[in-house]
């Protein structure tokens, strides 16, 4: 490992740190969202509880439904069920969707900038690889030229396949992390506007439901 680091030059560095650094945030995000799809399970099962709950005006018992339960989804529906009113319970749900929201897409523009300068590191280990073969070649007796030219190309595609190596597991992942991301918020939307226009009706058909 360090005989390659050494022989692929100082761009090497950077490209070790976005290795390391793209690493340590796809296992992050890996153990993010396994402990999320855990929180998934039965997810149905506990917002149909709550809906009848709700319904029958049992808000005390809908409430310790949704703090015996984890998931950004149950997180947020809290909050709108403990608000005073219809009209707080949507702010609350936004606002608290909204700090889901950056949960879930956490760490995920560190990956975007590690898959984009990952390939552009290893370009720039290409060029100053050349560069310091055509430097070495000027100044060299014929035997150490081709030294030089096997030393300049060795920088030149050590640099180049690194950042490519970096660059391409980063990706999948990154698109995997968005998928799953992007699929939770949408269904934190959805519960968002079904559960405030549920307790909106509430409100205008039976009075104020939140009162716990």
């Amino acid at each position: 490992m360090f005989t390659i680091i050494s022989k692929g030059g100082p761009v090497m560095y950077p490209l070790l740190l976005c290795s390391v650094t793209a690493l340590a945030v796809i296992v992050e995000r890996i153990i993010f969202f396994v402990r999320l799809r855990k929180t998934e399970n039965g997810l149905s099962d506990r917002l149909r509880a709550a809906r009848k709950l709700i319904a029958a005006g049992a808000t005390n018992e809908a409430v310790l439904l949704f703090n015996d339960s984890d998931g950004p989804v149950m997180r947020v529906l809290s909050n709108g069920l403990a608000a005073a009113n219809p009209e707080n319970a949507e702010l609350e749900m936004q606002a608290a969707a909204s700090l889901e929201r950056k949960k879930l897409f956490s760490g995920l523009s560190i990956l975007d900038t590690i898959v984009t300068a990952a390939p552009l590191l290893g370009l720039l280990g290409t060029v100053t690889g050349i560069l310091n073969t055509f430097r070495l070649l000027g100044a060299a007796s014929a035997m150490a030229r081709m030294e030089s030219v096997g030393l300049g190309i060795a920088e030149a595609l050590i640099t180049t396949a690194s950042g490519l190596i970096i660059a391409i597991p980063t990706l999948v992942a990154m698109n995997y992390f968005v998928h799953r991301a992007e699929s939770v918020a949408e269904m934190l939307e959805r519960e968002t506007i079904d559960f405030s226009a549920m307790l909106k009706d509430r409100r205008g058909n039976h009075g104020s439901i939140l009162e716990a």
